[in-house]
């Protein structure tokens, strides 16, 4: 398994959440748009704000895909003698990519966990170099090789 394709997946799953964000966004929005054209009345008042507050969320939601978009890409490509933000580790039973905590990512037949150094398992490979040890969930991870 190459570095650069697991970059180019998670890139993609980003942009396609970004996507997929915006969509939500816009339809959020027009929600609003078309509850305001509504007669007036109790009952639409309720419907407007429940839609402001969908159009709210949606917001936070877009905010937060292209705030992971661009920490994505400030994430270094070289690799490091530790595991670091940026490394791809792989062990004697998973394969590690320290960048956002968006969980397992399968392709090309294979697994790729996505975390952060924030995360458990993120901790425990902090700092860790080619040929450590640390022991998660009661196994024992060797770490092969680190990119």
């Amino acid at each position: 398994m190459e570095k650069t394709n697991v970059i180019s997946e998670v890139e993609k799953l980003l942009q396609l959440k970004l996507f997929l964000a915006k969509e939500n966004y816009a339809e959020a929005n027009e929600s609003v748009v078309n509850e305001t054209k509504g007669s007036a009345g109790d009952k639409h008042e309720t419907a407007r704000a429940m839609a402001q507050i969908e159009v709210e969320n949606a917001g936070k939601i877009l905010k937060e895909a292209e705030n992971n978009l661009d920490f994505f890409k400030s994430i270094p490509i070289n690799p490091a003698e530790k595991a670091s933000v940026g490394s791809l580790i792989k062990t004697n039973f998973e394969t590690f990519y320290i960048s956002l905590g968006l969980g397992k990512i399968s392709f090309l037949q294979e697994a790729v966990f996505c975390l952060n150094l924030n995360s458990p398992i993120g901790k425990n490979l902090a700092g860790k170099k080619i040929g450590d040890e640390f022991i998660f969930n009661e196994k024992t991870y060797f770490i092969k090789e680190i990119l």
